[in-house]
């Protein structure tokens, strides 16, 4: 049985486009005794147009932690002036993870280049000419920027979200850089490459002072919701498979 409480109006629902495999931000509007009322979902294209008797997969939050579900379109209505979609109750929901992105732990190796280095320097990292070169080559195009700086820096990616990795290397990389990283995942039937900007957020001290290893948080920037969507993908493919051990 499901627990009906957890669906309130005003919060915030998503519906996935099974085509683009990308989610479509809705409100929940209306809870009632035969359906729920959700708003037109909305994105970057426009809006999700959910046709009556098909089925799809919605997506919320409560009490920060996921929910998933699939549902059947009953149809549209209108609020005065505004259009809203009709779902059926779902008879099952599935509670995925506890934290918005779950952090898969792995072992895959990294490749980055370091686009801009943090004004809060905490160590001698470069000098000086060095660092006014780095950010004079920010203001150029991404592309050129990459094929500026040569041939990338290689690292250990210890785990990875849809917000985030882990990045592990054998030199501190001052908190607030700015990367480009390149990473080669792979399960046990697909490879995936994955290329975006990410800003380090945590530099931590290595744990063991014979083994210089550094480990680092960071925060993928200015990501497309479609790869975001891409590598939570992967991580449920890497878990699944993990769990078939």
């Amino acid at each position: 049985m499901i627990q009906k409480n957890i669906f309130r109006e005003n919060e915030r629902i998503e519906v996935l486009d099974d085509i683009q495999k990308i989610y479509y931000k809705s409100i929940i509007q209306e809870v009632n005794t035969d359906n729920i009322a959700i708003g037109v979902p909305m994105g970057k294209q426009g809006q999700l147009f959910l046709y009556g008797t098909e089925e799809r997969t919605f997506r919320f939050i409560y009490n920060n932690t996921q929910y998933f579900f699939k549902s059947k379109v009953l149809g549209r209505k209108y609020s005065g002036r505004i259009p809203l979609y009709l779902i059926a109750w779902p008879d099952e929901i599935k509670r995925v993870q506890q934290r918005a992105f779950f952090r898969f732990p792995c072992s895959f190796k990294i490749e980055y280049w370091i686009l801009q280095i943090s004004n809060d320097v905490e160590e001698n990292f470069f000098d000086e000419a060095e660092e006014a070169g780095v950010k004079a080559e920010n203001e150029r195009p991404l592309e050129e920027q990459i094929e500026s700086l040569g041939p990338p820096e290689k690292g250990l990616m210890a785990d990875i979200s849809g917000g985030g990795l882990q990045l592990v290397t054998n030199y501190r990389i001052p908190k607030g850089s700015i990367l480009y990283l390149r990473l080669s995942m792979h399960s046990k039937k697909e490879k995936k490459l994955f290329q975006l900007k990410g800003k380090v957020v945590w530099a931590g001290d290595p744990r063991n002072e014979k083994i210089k290893r550094f480990r680092h948080a960071v925060e993928f920037l200015d990501i497309d919701e479609k790869l975001r969507e891409d590598i939570i993908r992967f991580i449920f493919v890497l878990s699944r498979e993990r769990i078939t051990l």
